[in-house]
């Protein structure tokens, strides 16, 4: 069971979330595309705004293909690890196959923020670890709200872009 500084509640509430997106295997535009379009399918989630989108090297593999990246801000009634669960179930439909940890992947789709909540669990943690070390997360999210807020470094993502050392 994940732990949460923010008590949980039996009634729904809609949440906000900023997720990423990415490609480096296939049809990488589409691959996207598709992504965004089941996501706006599930039940209880509305896509609300979604980033251009931007050509990266992988982070640790130059050897790779280039990613695809885009970042969706949704808002949503389902909780993060149910969210999770739906987001693993997209890539599988994508033809996600988990063969090596950071191999080539047809969609990567990771929950960047939640609302303002700090969660860790086996399986999730919000914020993602890594975002605030990724320019081109970073770059992403100030298309859409530049004024979103770290809540654990409690900095705007604008701010962590400007001092983002990654290239």
């Amino acid at each position: 069971m994940g732990r949460s500084r923010r008590s949980s509640s039996r009634r729904k509430r809609l949440s906000v979330a900023y997720l990423s997106l990415g490609s480096n295997e296939g049809d990488r535009r589409k691959n996207i595309d598709d992504a965004v379009r089941l996501v706006s399918c599930l039940d209880g989630v509305k896509v609300k705004a979604q980033s251009s989108l931007h050509c990266t090297v992988h982070v640790s593999d130059p050897s790779q293909p280039y990613f695809l990246n885009a970042v969706i801000k949704i808002e949503t009634l389902i909780p993060p690890e149910a969210l999770l669960e739906s987001l693993l179930d997209i890539e599988k439909k994508l033809g996600r196959v988990r063969i090596t940890r950071w191999g080539p992947r047809t969609i990567d789709i990771d929950i960047l923020m939640y609302d303002d909540l700090i969660y860790d669990s086996d399986t999730l943690t919000i914020p993602h670890p890594l975002f605030h070390e990724r320019r081109f997360v970073l770059e992403l999210l100030c298309e859409i709200d530049s004024k979103l807020r770290h809540p654990v470094l409690d900095a705007t993502v604008s701010e962590l872009l400007r001092s983002c050392e990654e290239i």
